[in-house]
């Protein structure tokens, strides 16, 4: 019995080292915050539902952070290691000494259709009435002023009163409820509403306007400290958009659509699928002459933005090396599933 015994922790030992060496490496916890529940921000939740992240050996959260201010704070304080926001916020921050990098951008022009009142027929009509927007200084306020300037007008001068309502589905809400005369809405919201008889003014999306709308976002150091963690964030990301793309998974992105976004209307996560193919980068390089946009028209009221060097707000040497690797041909190629 004895020797049973030693032949048995003899073995035992002998295929201890080959065990140990199987045993996967731990995953990194990471924390991921969005600030609106859009068609860019999918991709995030196609990561982690189909495994993506995890393949990156990533162990991701996602959080959804109402407002870029206060995701911003939570960027600041270390309570997330990356926020899925806008280039406005990016800039911002930066400006007050809070040090951001943008190492991807989903979309890289601006997509809001203006919608408004049934009675509001022309840019013309447009003076002296009450734009609503999420927050001021935030994506979306900065579309709106964009917006305005492609129609050729201005909010002071043209006595538009520009204010803070909430996210899209509030601003959405609100112009149904007469609290607001128009706003700016991503098609899946803007549809609904054109059917209800309110105008949409101007489709921003046909007017090649750039704009860094919903990017990628570290702080500087976590970039310089944690390198890897970046580009296995970025290669799961590009994954996933590449997964979006594939026409086989229409039925499963809409499925991961309506869980996460807690949708129950088909036909309004069918229009937001549509949207996500139409706006979204299929390569999400940083979109610096978006962030040149918005430094333009954010530096006449900040001279503090005025001055921010934006390629110092810019990484784009993460997607170039996995572009130049022939990684992103390759996912797309496959619909995510290798290299």
């Amino acid at each position: 019995m004895k020797k049973l015994l030693i032949v048995a922790l003899v073995l035992w030992l002998a295929l201890l080292p080959v065990t140990v060496g199987f045993a996967q490496s731990p995953r990194e916890p990471l924390v991921i915050a969005h600030a609106a529940m859009s068609p860019p921000v999918l991709p995030l939740w196609i990561a982690v539902e189909k495994g993506f992240f995890e393949r990156e050996r990533l162990d991701v959260t996602i959080l959804f952070i109402r407002g870029s201010p206060v995701l911003q704070a939570a960027l600041h304080s270390g309570e997330i290691q990356a926020g899925l926001t806008g280039g406005t916020a990016a800039l911002s921050a930066t400006s007050r000494g809070l040090s951001l990098q943008i190492v991807a951008n989903t979309r890289g022009k601006l997509t809001y259709d203006i919608v408004a009142k049934s009675e509001i027929k022309s840019a013309a009509d447009i003076r002296g009435k009450i734009f609503g927007v999420q927050a001021i200084g935030g994506t979306v306020w900065m579309g709106a002023l964009l917006g305005l300037e492609h129609l050729g007008l201005d909010p002071e001068r043209d006595k538009i009163k520009i204010i803070p309502v909430g996210d899209q589905t509030v601003l959405a809400q609100a112009l149904e409820t007469g609290t607001i005369d128009l706003t700016v809405l991503d098609k899946p919201l803007s549809n609904p509403l054109k059917q209800k008889g309110f105008r949409i003014l101007a489709e921003l999306s046909r007017s090649n306007i750039s704009f860094a709308s919903v990017g990628l976002i570290f702080r500087r150091s976590f970039v310089e400290k944690r390198p890897e963690v970046v580009e296995r964030t970025l290669r799961a990301l590009i994954r996933a958009m590449a997964y979006l793309f594939q026409p086989s998974n229409r039925t499963s992105v809409i499925d991961v659509m309506m869980r996460r976004f807690r949708l129950s209307d088909r036909t309004l996560a069918d229009n937001s699928y549509a949207d996500a193919l139409q706006t979204m980068e299929r390569k999400p390089y940083p979109s610096l002459a978006g962030l040149r946009n918005i430094q333009r028209l954010l530096g006449r009221v900040s001279p503090e933005i005025a001055r921010v060097d934006v390629e110092q707000a810019v990484d784009a040497s993460f997607i170039e090396k996995l572009d130049k690797s022939g990684f992103i041909e390759e996912a797309y190629r496959t619909g995510g599933v290798s290299p």
